[in-house]
Formats: C-alpha cells, structure tokens, sequence
C-alpha cells in the first residue's frame, strides 16, 4: 500500500519541508516510464525524484545521487525547468499529489497502480502527458480531485463492515486484514478506532513475504523493516522491490527451459516404460524359438501359424509362421528377434536410467535457482549465446583465363568493395568507357605482364556487364588500380580515373 492516501499524507509533509522554495533543474526519462526530477536546493545540495511508472509496479522514491546517462536520455516539461516550487497538495482521500511552481505550471502525480502518470498542467489545463497512451488523462480535472468520504465506525457498520466501500483507495490486503480483526473480536468500534490510528501514524513497515516484498502502514508479523522516515521507507521499499523484481525475471528465464526438460524427460520415461512393460507381457520371442525347436518333428511348411503347448507359461501358444520355411528356420528366425528384442530392452532400460539421473541434475539445478537471490551467480546461469560470424556475400564474380583471375563486381557497391578493398595497387583496372556498369580487375601474376589478349577478354566482360551490353562495339579504359581514386561523398560506384588507355571490343561474358 505505497501508492495510498494514508502513506501520501505522512509523505507530502516531509517533501514540503525539504523541497518549498527549491529550482527544478531537471526533469528527463533515461529508461521506459521513468521519469527524474532534479531540484536545487542551494548551490552544493540536490533533491532527485525517482518516478517509476511501470504498468506492474508504479512506485516513488528519493535517492541521495543520481547520476544521468550521457546516451538515451531525453529532457521533458522543459517550460517547468527553473522554476521554483511554491506548493505541494495532496488530494483528500486520494492517491495523487501536485506540485505548484511560480508560473502556475504544475505537475500532477497521479499514482492510481497500473494507470500511474504524470502530467503537466498549466492554468489547471492539462499541457503534456509523461505516459501519453493513457488518453483519459487529458480530461483530468484538478479542481475535482479531492473526495469528502464519511469515514466513521457508523458507516462502516451501515456498509456490511466492507472497509472498501467507504474508503475506495485501500487496497485489497489491507482490507482484508481489518475483516480479520473484526471478525476476531466483540468489540469492533475499537478494532475499527486502533485500525485508523495505524494507519495515521508515521510508522512504516516492509513486510517480506515469499513472492517479494510489501510496503505497509499496519504492522503485521510479516514485518522485516520499520521507519519513521517516509522518504527513507519508500526509497528502501523501491530499492528491495525493484531488486527482487530483477531477480524474479532471470529465474523466470532460467526456470521455464528446465520446466519444459523435465516435463520432457517425464514424458518420455512415461512412453519408454508403456514399451518395456508390454514387451514383458508378450510371449517372448525366445520362447517360440524352444517351443518351435521341441516340436520339430511336426511337418508344419506351407502353415502361416501353428498352435502348441507352451512349457513355460503351461498354456497353448499360436504361433505366427513364414508357410515358406521349416519349423526349424522359423525357429532361428525367432532366435535373432529374440536377440534383438534383449538389446532393445537392454537400451530402453539404460535410456530410463539415463533420464532419472538428467532429472534429479535438472531438480537440484532448480532448487539452487529457485533458492539463490545471489545475482552473479543467476546471470552465469544464463546460457551464452553462440557467437556466430557474418559470412557478407562475395562482391565479385570470378573468371580464370591461364591462371589468370579476372573479377567483375556485381553491383555499384561491390564495385566499391572491389575497386577499393580487394584490388591491390599493381592489379589492373577496367569499365567501359561513360556509361555505368561493373568494375573489372585482372589480378597481377608477379613477374609477369599482362598479355593482350588477357586485356581483351576482361574489356569483354566490362562491356557485356554494362549498358553498352548490346551495342556491336564498345570502348573500355583500363589503367593500373593505383590511378583509381574516389572522392568523399560521391556515389557508390563512382570513381575518378587517370593514366586509362582505350580498347574497343564486342561484349561477351563467352571466355
């Protein structure tokens, strides 16, 4: 219950005291629905509030130091920043607060849980929204705000004793402990009376409970910490919850992978020891082996079953026969299935072993988690994810013509990863000549010049993957890769030539 009434009213005071009379200087969101406000006290002393608006835990807190990000930090109500804080109000019976500044800016402090905001007003005319999905808040009227509630022992007795009819904003829990104690009493004007006097008292409580922690006005035998500060009782509050929060959601992470194994792994013992069992039940094949062997003096060829006298079990046996076989290779027949089927139960059986024993490692890996509240050891639980290298796609086509490698870029960015990056400076370079189309490079064989007829098939290329492609002759400029040069911010592809001597060839990528 720290988004309460009763908790604001101890609250409001105390920030009064520390904040009338103080400059706002800050006032920026560096993470999802949190907002900071920053004020001066004088020229050494700063007051920070945290706003925290999360959907599934909203709370207030005043750490002593903040210090904001350099990155993914944004300024906001920036018409409030520098000004000076006249008031504070707290609403009657209600869990919102406003903070009056000098040019009748104000800021609201709605804190109704899932739908908490913040919200700028101007003149009482709503100017900005912190969280601006919640459109209703638009509509807010600040001169409607406080509630004249008759909260008497009269009207709680009037109301069938539901503490939430006559004062709307108390949360669930402690509701319901106020019925505990009423219905554990005769006399309830005074349980009602000691109820009131709890919650108007400037004691606070954190209670520790198993699914975290909770802020409390009424001590309950849950309570693991007291305060009698307000600002030091939330902040404590924010940190422990916000703390367990974290925690929860890297075990939530690493719970559900081994819930779903060990779900898994029951399964398959289910389905493996259904096998075995009706393995067990059948007659085995090692059985209509003897038996088969035993009666081998029965002309049985050409039958597809035939029945006997079971010696193990003392019961007639039908067993299943290949007509094309003597009883005696139907026999051996049964013999190796018989072999098989023991392997098979042999694996089966070690396979559930196996399993039992990755279920008990599963269940104490579980237990550790569930029971740690050690971060460092929860996070090198998380398994690391694969680093996985980037294979970029080849900026060239590649053509061999006597162990020379002639490559055609495939587009004017790999042009550019051609020309720029692959291509060494003694390479030679070749385009056809004032039109756009593919950088060609003969790649140098030391010691060795570039043939003629080398240069001809590669100005083929540069012709043919270009928009000369279908003219009968095309010129292409060649030059040492040294006298390609690109200017900053020309487009990709573009490059400036020097030194280029001319061919005119007929475009064909036939090599």
């Amino acid at each position: 219950m720290h988004n309460n009434y009763y908790f604001f009213q101890q609250l409001i005071p105390e920030l009064s005291s520390k904040l009338v009379g103080s400059v706002l200087t800050g006032c920026f969101s560096q993470n999802k629905d949190e907002l900071i406000l920053e004020f001066r006290l004088n020229t050494e002393e700063y007051f920070f509030i945290k706003a925290s608006l999360q959907s599934q835990f909203s709370c207030l807190s005043f750490p002593t130091k903040h210090h904001r990000a350099k990155r993914n930090s944004i300024n906001l109500f920036d018409s409030v920043r520098r000004q000076m804080l006249n008031t504070i109000k707290l609403y009657a019976n209600e869990r919102a607060f406003v903070l009056n500044f000098e040019n009748d800016d104000q800021l609201l402090f709605k804190l109704y849980g899932n739908k908490s905001n913040i919200i700028h007003f101007k003149n009482n005319k709503v100017v900005e929204l912190f969280k601006s999905n919640l459109k209703h808040d638009k509509e807010i009227d600040l001169n409607q705000l406080d509630r004249n509630l008759d909260i008497s022992y009269q009207t709680l007795k009037s109301l069938d004793w539901d503490i939430r009819k006559m004062i709307p904003t108390l949360d669930k829990r402690t509701a319901q402990l106020l019925s505990e104690r009423l219905s554990n009493s005769t006399n309830k004007e005074t349980v009602f009376d000691n109820f009131l006097h709890e919650l108007n008292s400037s004691t606070f409580y954190i209670d520790l409970e198993n699914s975290g922690y909770r802020f409390n006005l009424i001590k309950t035998n849950l309570a693991h910490l007291s305060f009698t500060n307000p600002l030091t009782a939330i902040t404590k509050f924010f940190k422990l919850e916000a703390r367990q929060k974290s925690l929860n959601f890297i075990k939530s992470r690493l719970i559900a992978p081994i819930n779903s194994q060990l779900t898994k792994s029951d399964n398959y013992i289910k389905k493996i020891s259904i096998k075995l069992n009706e393995l067990s039940k059948e007659s085995s094949n090692k059985q209509k082996a003897d038996v088969l062997m035993a009666n081998l003096h029965i002309a049985a060829k050409g039958s597809k079953s035939i029945e006997l006298f079971n010696f193990y079990t003392n019961t007639a046996i039908i067993i299943r026969l290949n007509p094309l076989q003597t009883l005696q290779k139907n026999a051996e027949r049964y013999y190796r299935k018989a072999k098989n089927e023991a392997k098979e139960i042999s694996v089966l059986s070690n396979n559930i072993k196996l399993k039992e024993q990755s279920i008990k490692v599963l269940k104490q890996k579980l237990l550790k988690i569930e029971n740690s509240s050690d971060f460092r050891f929860l996070q090198n639980q998380i398994p690391k994810l694969p680093v996985t290298k980037i294979e970029h796609p080849i900026a060239y086509k590649e053509f061999v013509i006597d162990e020379y490698k002639i490559l055609v870029g495939k587009n004017a960015k790999h042009n550019d990863t051609l020309t720029l990056k692959i291509a060494k400076k003694d390479d030679l370079w070749l385009h056809a000549k004032d039109v756009s189309g593919s950088h060609v490079v003969i790649k140098q064989i030391p010691g060795r010049v570039y043939p003629a007829y080398i240069i001809e098939k590669a100005a083929q290329l540069a012709a043919f993957y270009s928009k000369r492609k279908t003219d009968s002759l095309c010129p292409v400029l060649y030059t040492p890769k040294k006298y390609v040069r690109k200017k900053k911010g020309t487009p990709a592809g573009a490059v400036f030539v020097e030194k280029e001597k001319v061919v005119l060839v007929v475009p064909s990528n036939n090599i």
